[in-house]
């Protein structure tokens, strides 16, 4: 049997490596692998922290809120627990008041005023060595009872008034000067002119409690 020639022929061997790659083929290759690269390393880059801006943005809003949320609170401690105790402690001391009935009678407890009798203004001449002197003086007694004031201020207490003041002008007329000059001879003094007042017989219903002087001029 006869192998024919056409049959015999030995056939190409077709394999698409053995093709010849072109220039640009390559350069497109190329360049794709290079971006492919760059990629990858974009991805392993790490991220960039955020700007210091937006952090002290972030750090404001949390002291915001924080600084509401502790308002907040301190309106709640206030209003529900603070005032209610200060209200109570309020009405506790209220309730100490004395009412308006016992106010009034507070109001109603006398005072006791000074029962007084003003003389008229004396003027003397003290004794004294050196010269003549001058005095100049307002005596006031307090009495001490009412009856006694009233004996004073009757028609017929005039003339009480008046001796009285007599009586005071001869007793101070006969002192010498160095007798009235000093405060601690004021002192004794009131209390000599208050004793010969009540010594002399003319009041009554009582007797002289104090002496004053309303003015005492020493010349």
């Amino acid at each position: 049997m006869k192998i024919s020639e056409a049959n015999s022929e030995p056939r190409p061997i077709s394999d698409h490596r053995l093709h010849p790659v072109s220039p640009s083929q390559t350069g497109q290759g190329a360049s794709q692998v290079a971006e492919e690269q760059e990629q990858e390393e974009q991805e392993k880059e790490p991220v960039e922290a955020a700007p210091p801006s937006s952090r002290v943005n972030q750090l404001v809003v949390l002291v915001i809120v924080v600084l509401i949320g502790q308002g907040a609170i301190a309106y709640m401690l206030i209003n529900k627990i603070i005032l209610p105790k200060q209200r109570a402690a309020d009405t506790e001391k209220a309730g100490d008041v004395l009412p308006e009935s016992e106010l009034r009678e507070a109001e109603k407890i006398p005072v006791k005023v000074p029962l007084l009798q003003i003389f008229e203004e004396i003027l003397l001449n003290p004794r004294d060595e050196a010269g003549v002197r001058f005095l100049r003086v307002q005596v006031i007694v307090e009495v001490e009872n009412e009856e006694v004031w009233g004996e004073m201020q009757e028609a017929a207490g005039k003339v009480i008034v008046a001796q009285i003041r007599e009586l005071l002008a001869r007793t101070m007329n006969n002192m010498l000067f160095h007798m009235l000059d000093g405060p601690e001879d004021r002192v004794k003094l009131r209390e000599k002119l208050k004793g010969v007042i009540n010594d002399s017989g003319l009041l009554v219903n009582g007797e002289v409690k104090s002496v004053y002087f309303g003015r005492f001029i020493l010349q």
